[in-house]
């Protein structure tokens, strides 16, 4: 009779631990607090910007495109078509074809091919609209179609021409 006690006391202990840890676990599942995601790293050189980051600058690409045009460096602007920096390979072929269209500068059909070449290039340019927008386009995408961005790119050339 004793040892009937001692099992069903154990048994008892046994079911009041595992009710009482299942409690625990539950509360514990509730009080976790649920981490943002991880930032997104953002490749600087694929990375198209007017006011980026806590300080509002621009973004290096950005920066350098812009200084080659305001100096008017159309033969340094006309070899960044063919860069392996995505964003700047963007603005310099935005900026040519502007120019272009002005009579502001000549290409040859080299320069001709490798702006239609990268009219259908798949490389991804990564857009900084401000902290709350961003957006991955194709560079295809950005030479052909009008995006939410064109209008900040188009104001942005007609800034520094």
């Amino acid at each position: 009779m004793r040892n009937i006690f001692i099992v069903l006391l154990l048994l008892l202990i046994n079911f009041s631990c595992k009710n009482n840890s299942e409690f625990e676990k539950e509360n514990l599942e509730k009080e976790l607090i649920k981490l943002p995601p991880p930032p997104k790293k953002i490749d600087e050189n694929s990375l198209v910007g007017f006011a980026c980051y806590y300080s509002g600058r621009k973004s290096k690409p950005v920066e350098n495109i812009t200084e080659i045009i305001e100096k008017k460096k159309f033969e340094e602007l006309k070899k960044k078509i063919i860069s392996n920096k995505p964003a700047e390979k963007y603005l310099a072929t935005f900026a040519c074809i502007k120019l272009l269209e002005k009579g502001i500068i000549k290409l040859n059909n080299d320069e001709l091919n490798q702006i239609d070449e990268n009219k259908r290039s798949d490389v991804e340019i990564y857009f900084c609209g401000g902290c709350t927008e961003a957006e991955n386009y194709k560079l295809s995408k950005l030479l052909s179609e009008k995006t939410e961005f064109t209008s900040e790119v188009e104001n942005w050339f007609n800034r520094v021409k």
